[in-house]
């Protein structure tokens, strides 16, 4: 896990799991560990973004890569970015739900 969820650089690949309070939400968050532990990326605090909190909000548009991990197609951990003004086009967006049984969604940006 990492250290300090909180401190990113911008070469860093910036992984934002919308967990929800669902299953598919723990796996949206598992997957971002297991990319955090793996050296992929690493997990950033989402609440501080949807807090609109200055710091994280602007790691997050500073970031060279974010990948949202949504936990289902409703599209929160998107909306949350949108919300806080954070330039989408050179970030990635995931759903679990789509990607159970999908080998090709097994790591983002392959």
């Amino acid at each position: 896990m990492t250290e300090n969820c909180c401190e990113t650089t911008s070469a860093t690949t910036m992984l934002l799991p919308c967990s929800g309070s669902s299953n598919v939400g723990q796996l949206a968050n598992r997957a971002a560990v297991e990319l955090t532990a793996e050296g992929f990326g690493k997990i950033f605090c989402f609440a501080g973004i949807g807090g609109r909190l200055s710091g994280f909000v602007q790691s997050a548009k500073d970031a060279e890569s974010v990948i949202v991990i949504n936990s289902c197609e409703i599209g929160r951990g998107t909306a949350t970015l949108q919300a806080a003004r954070v330039p989408l086009p050179h970030h990635r967006h995931m759903v679990v739900t789509e990607c159970v049984g999908n080998r090709d969604c097994r790591r983002p940006g392959t």
